[in-house]
């Protein structure tokens, strides 16, 4: 059963909003005839949640999946490492639908779980390239990875280099000095 808790907790930084209740991950709400599974998925953000539909098995993802594209996973609020993580333990449910917080709603839950981890990694691999090759630094792995993006999305594209390279330094494949890297061998 939920914790009925009276703490307030912010659901964002600058929101206002609260709630008084913190599910713990794995808790279960029996609403008769329908069992919410609260599961924690850190990485989009630190507190992000997905709840799980036990009956018709559907994932409710909020941000950490979206119908269409990837989600931005920034180093100020979430982390690389986590997301992943996540990723791989929402392939522990038996999913048969995810409806995300934006786009459409996913009919291939396995396999769009699957295509984002390999995206994930494919990304990491381009940038393993990309600084053993000698573009080491932020703005050449941006401007190798990012041609043509629209000028209002630069720092955000720049803040998700930033977290690939944040979870590369963590498995110590790269090390960072300044806003130089290099590869560890």
């Amino acid at each position: 059963m939920i914790s009925t808790s009276v703490e307030k907790i912010a659901i964002e930084k600058e929101s206002t909003a609260t709630v008084g209740i913190t599910p713990q991950d794995g808790e279960q709400l029996d609403l008769g005839e329908t069992t919410l599974e609260f599961i924690h998925t850190p990485g989009h953000t630190m507190g992000s949640l997905c709840i799980y539909l036990k009956e018709d098995k559907v994932l409710f993802t909020g941000d950490n999946i979206l119908g269409l594209g990837t989600t931005v996973i920034s180093p100020d609020e979430g982390d690389m490492t986590s997301y992943i993580k996540s990723l791989h333990k929402m392939l522990n449910y038996d999913i048969e639908k995810i409806c995300p917080g934006h786009g459409p709603e996913i009919d291939a839950p396995i396999e769009k779980i699957h295509e984002l981890i390999d995206h994930r990694h494919q990304r990491e691999l381009q940038m393993l390239d990309l600084i053993g090759s000698g573009k080491n630094s932020m703005d050449d792995i941006f401007s190798a990875i990012y041609r043509d993006i629209h000028p209002g999305l630069h720092n955000t594209a720049r803040r998700q280099i930033q977290a690939h390279i944040n979870k590369l330094v963590e498995e110590k494949k790269i090390e960072q000095t300044g806003n130089i890297y290099r590869i560890v061998h």
